[in-house]
């Protein structure tokens, strides 16, 4: 116990490694030094606590939500709403309710609130700013229930929405064909690289023949102008997408074609059932 403790201490990451292994023999010396120094930089390990689903581990993470350290400060907040959010901490919703300006409590409310939520959100949305308000108005819909497609929808086509590229994700689980026009509206405009590269899955997941000529017409367009972080100026990103979309064209369809638009054109016409 007094080895875990002083490595813990000394040695950055160790505590990590020691929770990440469910370790049940070092846990109550993890939770004590979260008791007794919570600016002991350990916060990564606390996103790490929810995976023991032991009740000894709630009090604690209850701490930490209720100090709110976000990320202008300790930044602890969004570890612990991950943990709580992992061990399913109902406990946790009336304080992430009140912190509804940190977009880091919507992964929590999502896995852990219920309808009653609705309301109290709805009413904060007026004052909520930048990435917070779109994770609410994403929650809302998660909350709600229901006929999810259509709200999807009405998000991803607003251009100011800051998660879209959350919408077009949730898009790849759902597979409905009512998504295929504006995803692939979203493959060829969208201005967002992440929006456009994901539409991609999120069309083949579909697998129509509409969503296979939505692929197809994405071999047509302009990929040119993306600007993503960390890629060289020089990058050819019309190659690349347009790679992408014949893998995906071939896992569909069998055909190889490549990325060829005249001949998947010309092969789609020919098929009289899809």
């Amino acid at each position: 116990m007094l080895e875990i403790r002083e490595m813990a201490i000394q040695y950055g990451g160790f505590a990590d490694h020691v929770v990440r292994m469910r370790s049940e023999k070092g846990l109550p010396v993890i939770l004590s030094l979260l008791r007794e120094s919570p600016s002991l930089g350990m916060k990564t390990t606390i996103g790490y606590l929810g995976r023991y689903k032991d009740e000894r581990v709630g009090p604690v993470l209850l701490d930490v939500l209720t100090r709110h350290e976000d990320e202008e400060s300790m930044d602890t907040y969004r570890f612990a709403v991950s943990a709580a959010s992992e061990m399913g901490l109902k406990e946790a919703v009336p304080i992430l309710l009140r912190h509804l300006d940190d977009a880091a409590s919507y992964e929590g409310l999502i896995a852990l609130a219920d309808a009653s939520a609705i309301p109290i959100i709805k009413a904060a949305l007026p004052r909520l700013k930048s990435y917070a308000r779109a994770e609410a108005e994403l929650a809302l819909i998660h909350l709600q229930g229901g006929d999810v497609v259509p709200p999807l929808l009405q998000l991803l086509n607003r251009k100011d929405y800051l998660k879209r590229s959350d919408v077009i994700a949730w898009f790849v689980k759902l597979q409905d064909p009512r998504s295929v026009p504006a995803v692939t509206s979203a493959l060829c405009h969208d201005p967002d690289w992440s929006v456009r590269f994901s539409s991609i899955r999120a069309l083949a997941a579909v697998r129509n023949k509409e969503a296979v000529q939505g692929l197809v017409s994405g071999l047509g367009c302009d990929y040119s102008k993306l600007n993503r972080w960390k890629t060289n100026s020089d990058h050819d990103y019309n190659r690349e997408y347009r790679e992408e979309i014949a893998k995906a064209l071939q896992e569909i369809t069998g055909e190889k074609f490549g990325t060829d638009q005249k001949r998947w054109i010309l092969w789609l016409d020919q098929q009289k059932v899809f």
